[in-house]
């Protein structure tokens, strides 16, 4: 589970390589198709953008796989395009 916290200990770590489920503490307020997830390495940099959908009352975003390092993961609103959240994630 994701949580929206600050700090270097706040990040969340998965396996570098392998898939993995984000899984964030957003409950979708709309739609299925109204939320996109995106990955920014540590400068800004676009990694990799999917779709976020809801699962168990939550966003989710299916990662197949990151490479080693820290990244900025990004919850959007499709409709404003505005960011709704902000996570921390190491993948080691």
């Amino acid at each position: 589970m994701m949580q929206s916290l600050r700090g270097p200990q706040a990040a969340a770590r998965i396996i570098a390589g392998k898939p993995a489920l984000l899984v964030f503490d957003i409950a979708p307020d709309s739609g299925p198709d109204e939320y996109d997830g995106q990955i920014v390495n540590l400068v800004g940099v676009e990694i990799f953008t999917a779709r976020a959908t809801p699962r168990d009352r939550h966003l989710a975003v299916l990662v197949k796989k990151l490479p080693k390092g820290s990244y900025w993961v990004r919850i959007y609103s499709k409709r404003s395009r505005e960011p709704i959240a902000e996570y921390g994630l190491r993948a080691e």
